[in-house]
């Protein structure tokens, strides 16, 4: 039977013209006439009509089993290498190298400069050289880079690995998203990146624990702490190579064309295209990103994203410090914080799901910044061990079920793999720039209740609920116009947005 009746998806295109890959604003054409019989009908409704379901279950079982599990077992490790600096300075590398708190503070935000900067040209990199080969390459790189951090001996080198793997690792995060959505439409794209995105913060949850049973291992010339270092980098060169064979690339790929028969290539493109009109390849080119970097909403994900990542990297880097602060040991301190990470991957899935199964990310997303602002006002206006050690469990739920809603619902908001490319970079680059807030507003001088980060914390995760809600309003708005033929909503009839 046929993958899809009554169409030639070998050269199925997108009627998407150059000049309509700019603004998201700009985009939107006003109707009249005719036109507004394809504009009032929804897109998404009728992503499977006309297809053989049997091949579609079967492709999609096939890539996400391909790409869900491989791109976890990447970010986790990436997650871990770039946050073990926390678990590392408990265990006595503070000591060791005499770093002080402003040292410590540097070498932590050292990380995202180049972390920030990298993510555009990354995104332009992985699609020239392609995804299994940028993917696991850079974590190669970054895993050689981590066995060099067991070695160093002051501050600068420290902080000079850490410049260095924030360049490599720039390429993960935007890349793996930039893939999935590629490979899935809009209703089913955000239960995959909540499953992949909440694998990783489940496995780099152990890191804690991994990390207390490696400093354990001491030699004449290394301290427990450069184990932590040591092993988890040759751990991420191992992961490296079994990505590079493991990961499907796009679907226009070489790779991609050896996995798939010819009909469940056509499968793939149709329903993306039926959805949104972008199952065509178009280059983000420099001139793109100069139209794109006017566009508001970009920016309006991007500063969601940063109000989230400021939490999920703050609980990265300090919750080890927080936990002594409350009177637990070393030990106790490394091994509980992985409990609220196993409630952070059952939330986060659970969030997932049932935001594609309802067509909502709003919701979830204003409801998880609320937990995030309850979770700091009980770690820093209450004195309580269990209610801060709950907090501890609010924040690391309400946080990283939001890293992904939020990238999942710019994916789902627009059309054009260029603007895709884009999206998914500058507001992953803001993630970055969480990450600097994070490790300048929780000053180790301000253990263990660090009032500057508790208060920048509630104030940006105020700033995301309005946000969400001024954006779900706004394409609220925009759809019922659309709706009535009024206009266009990027550039493809049919095409809403999700609130």
């Amino acid at each position: 039977m046929s993958a899809y009746k009554g169409a030639d998806l070998e050269n199925v295109h997108t009627n998407h013209t150059d000049d309509k890959f700019g603004a998201l604003e700009s985009s939107e054409e006003v109707l009249g006439g005719g036109e507004a019989i394809d504009a009032t009908r929804d897109r998404a409704k009728d992503v499977d009509a006309g297809l053989d379901m049997a091949v579609v279950r079967r492709v999609r079982r096939r890539i996400d089993l391909r790409l869900v599990p491989c791109l976890a077992a990447l970010y986790s490790i990436s997650l871990i290498d770039r946050t073990n600096l926390g678990l590392a300075a408990v265990a006595g590398m503070v000591k060791e190298l005499k770093l002080d708190a402003n040292q410590y503070s540097i070498a932590a935000l050292m990380f995202f400069v180049p972390y920030i900067i990298a993510e555009i040209p990354s995104n332009i990199g992985i699609r020239k050289f392609g995804a299994a080969n940028w993917l696991a390459g850079a974590a190669f790189c970054w895993g050689v880079v981590q066995i060099g951090q067991g070695f160093v001996h002051s501050g600068p080198a420290l902080t000079a690995c850490r410049a260095l793997m924030g360049l490599f690792e720039a390429a993960l995060f935007p890349g793996a998203a930039y893939l999935l959505a590629c490979w899935n439409v809009r209703s089913e794209v955000q239960f995959r990146m909540s499953m992949f995105y909440a694998l990783s913060i489940f496995i780099s949850g152990l890191s804690a624990i991994m990390a207390y049973g490696f400093t354990h291992i001491e030699t004449a010339t290394l301290k427990g702490w450069r184990w932590i270092f040591i092993i988890e980098g040759i751990l991420t060169v191992a992961i490296a190579g079994v990505a590079w064979w493991f990961i499907v690339d796009f679907p226009d790929s070489n790779k991609a064309k050896k996995l798939l028969t010819d009909e469940e290539r056509k499968t793939v493109n149709a329903r993306i295209e039926q959805d949104r009109g972008d199952s065509v390849y178009d280059p983000l080119t420099l001139g793109k990103v100069g139209r794109y970097l006017l566009v508001p909403t970009y920016w309006a994900y991007g500063l969601m994203f940063m109000g989230t990542t400021l939490v999920s990297y703050a609980l990265a880097y300090f919750m080890p410090l927080l936990l002594r602060g409350m009177g637990f040991s070393v030990a106790n301190a490394q091994i509980l914080t992985f409990p609220p990470y196993v409630a952070a991957f059952i939330y986060a899935v659970s969030c997932g799901y049932l935001s594609d199964k309802f067509g909502n990310r709003s919701a979830f997303i204003m409801t998880n910044a609320i937990l995030n602002i309850i979770a700091c006002a009980l770690l820093g206006y209450t004195e309580a061990v269990g209610a801060r050690y709950f907090a501890c469990f609010l924040a690391c739920m309400g946080a990283n079920a939001n890293v992904p809603l939020i990238v999942g619902w710019m994916h789902s908001c627009i059309s054009g793999q260029s603007k895709r490319a884009y999206g998914s970079a500058l507001v992953v680059a803001f993630g970055g720039i969480g990450g600097i807030v994070a490790t300048t507003a929780f000053r180790t001088s301000d253990a263990p209740k660090y009032p500057m980060g508790i208060k920048t914390t509630l104030g940006l995760n105020a700033m995301v609920f309005v946000v969400a809600g001024v954006l779900a309003a706004t394409w609220h708005v925009r759809n019922k116009k659309a709706a009535r033929g009024e206009l266009i909503i990027g550039g493809v009839p049919g095409m809403r947005y999700m609130l």
